[in-house]
């Protein structure tokens, strides 16, 4: 049986249920307690992940212009 613990990475759940062929896992803790349910579809898409607006600088930036920016 395949299952996952409360903090593990979308990295580890994502590809674990792809190589199971399966869209739930359960989220284990200590010792075997189930404590949730994760979801395929649940999964979060790269827009709920990203940090907005995204903090950019322009292509002919100095790199005192960029290091200001990004401080």
């Amino acid at each position: 049986m395949a299952a996952v613990g409360r903090h593990a990475p979308v990295e580890e759940i994502m590809p674990l249920m792809r190589d199971r062929q399966v869209s739930t896992l359960p989220v284990l803790e200590g010792a075997g307690r189930v404590v949730g349910v994760v979801y395929e579809a649940d999964a979060p898409t790269a827009e709920n992940l990203m940090p907005s607006p995204a903090v950019t600088v322009r292509a002919d930036a100095t790199l005192a212009e960029a290091a200001h920016t990004m401080a």
